[in-house]
């Protein structure tokens, strides 16, 4: 069995300290003045013998992982899809890796998938989660952990957040549905106690109410 090629390796075969050569690797050579042709001289090296450091050792070094973790209501979903590909994309980029989890709406698996994330030491959080969950994540924000809440919002919670303006959405739309002629006017709705759903029905309300017209809101 071929035996794993160790940094130390690496420094003894090119006849360098084991510094010079963890340092390359982490990308600091300038800012610790190794000279370029050095630096290359390891570089190639490592490619050649095709070294790959530990990760857990190094996430245990630098105090990172490299890894994000990304929680939605559910990935199969091709709203939540096509966000996670997106923000993959960015991730990987700069050298991240994303952590996928579905929590189906259910307050208890999100709890449990937020405790996977802080066990897996994961750089920061992006999440989209059900109500019931402001504990845990104000905590997490106190504690300084980078943290961005997308799609809704946490009653109560500081965080910074990407979110829709659902209310103005629905608020111009029915307007403009009102301005056409169109005399009933329905919003079609979901049961989720989720600030983006109570957004939404509250721009279409306001509309309504404007033009002192009934709401006809259908849950489903």
């Amino acid at each position: 069995m071929k035996k794993k090629l160790l940094i130390h390796d690496i420094a003894r075969h090119l006849d360098v300290s084991i510094a010079t050569v963890s340092l390359v690797l982490n990308g600091k050579a300038k800012e610790k003045r190794i000279s370029d042709a050095l630096a290359e001289k390891v570089l190639k090296y490592v490619e050649e013998v095709g070294y790959k450091p530990n990760q857990l050792a190094k996430s245990l070094r630098t105090g990172k992982t490299h890894v994000i973790g990304l929680m939605v209501e559910d990935i199969a979903n091709p709203f939540f899809a096509t966000v996670a590909g997106l923000i993959e994309k960015k991730a990987l980029a700069r050298g991240y890796r994303i952590i996928y989890c579905s929590t189906h709406n259910d307050p208890a698996e999100a709890r449990d998938l937020l405790a996977m994330f802080q066990e897996r030491h994961v750089d920061g959080y992006i999440l989209a989660l059900p109500n019931g969950l402001e504990a845990e994540v104000s905590a997490l924000v106190r504690r300084g952990k980078p943290l961005v809440l997308f799609d809704r919002l946490l009653p109560g919670v500081l965080a910074n957040a990407v979110v829709v303006d659902g209310a103005t959405g629905t608020y111009e739309a029915t307007r403009h549905l009102l301005a056409q002629g169109f005399e009933r006017v329905a919003l079609i709705t979901t049961q989720a106690e989720q600030t983006q759903m109570a957004a939404r029905q509250q721009g279409y309300a306001q509309a309504l109410h404007a033009q002192g017209r009934p709401e006809l809101v259908y849950e489903v």
